[in-house]
């Protein structure tokens, strides 16, 4: 039996239901239970692109790994745990002043 989606998870049969597996039934929209494989590959396959595409563009943490937009100096996101504050070298910041 020769897969139809790029997944290989699906029939002919299977890629060819309207609405791509989808039905309204009078608990709401409804997938069909043969197409649901489909959707779990197909979602996962999407976050997976989108991690990639955060991992290029966002640099991690040095001490805990988290992907920040913008690092500190010592190359450290904005926590202020224990590690960040040795890996900091025992600095501590001052408050920012509150804004109304």
């Amino acid at each position: 039996m020769k897969a139809a989606c790029k997944f290989g998870c699906c029939t002919r049969e299977v890629a060819a239901l309207p609405d791509g597996g989808w039905s309204l039934t009078d608990k709401g929209w409804v997938l069909d239970i043969r197409r649901q494989e489909h959707v779990r590959r197909e979602r996962a396959a999407e976050l997976a692109r989108i991690d990639q595409m955060h991992a290029a563009i966002y640099r991690a943490c040095a001490a805990c790994g988290q992907l920040a937009i913008r690092l500190d100096t010592f190359g450290l996101c904005s926590k202020t745990t224990e590690v960040h504050n040795v890996r900091r070298g025992g600095l501590t910041f001052a408050q920012k002043a509150r804004s109304r």
